[in-house]
């Protein structure tokens, strides 16, 4: 399935990053070192070349103001360059995705969405793995706002949006 970076109807900085982070690293002539090394991830990966020119390049500045913020950021470069091609479709939610790809899949889904903190970023990682596995993209606005520094009321939203398309397809 082909990924779509298009930020037409959502023009909010959050959208326009995520989009120019999804079609950057998808690029074929985006260096595959530092694809690998954006995989790799982990504490080391604020180390890597590859991951200050993106996030300088292609990130709003008032999305990357914080450790915070560069913490939560490396955690989505991660999960998309697992994803790599096939990253981002906007209004396509992780709910209806993983409800049109299996039943199965609601008891990762349901740890998804309890999950806070570290927790979150590892839930998020194995969600990317999966979806990378079966070639399927999502709209990852959504789940950026999840891991970046924010209004917990906005992140419950977000919480109760996914879980609506997800068993609102059921």
């Amino acid at each position: 399935m082909m990924h779509e970076t298009t930020t037409a109807p959502e023009t909010s900085p959050l959208a326009r990053s995520v989009a120019s982070v999804a079609a950057t690293l998808s690029h074929p002539n985006f260096p595959k070192g530092d694809l690998a090394a954006l995989r790799r991830g982990g504490p080391s990966l604020v180390a890597t070349p590859g991951f200050w020119r993106v996030l300088l390049d292609r990130v709003d500045k008032g999305l990357r103001s914080t450790d915070q913020a560069e913490r939560a950021w490396a955690v989505i470069f991660q999960s998309m360059s697992i994803m790599a091609p096939n990253i981002h479709t906007p209004n396509r939610t992780l709910g209806a995705v993983l409800a049109d790809m299996s039943k199965s899949l609601e008891h990762r889904f349901l740890r998804l969405l309890r999950c806070r903190g570290e927790q979150l970023e590892d839930q998020i990682r194995l969600m990317a793995r999966l979806l990378a596995s079966n070639g399927t993209s999502v709209d990852w606005v959504s789940l950026a706002g999840l891991l970046l520094p924010g209004n917990d009321d906005a992140k419950d939203r977000t919480m109760h949006r996914l879980a609506r398309d997800y068993y609102g397809k059921k």
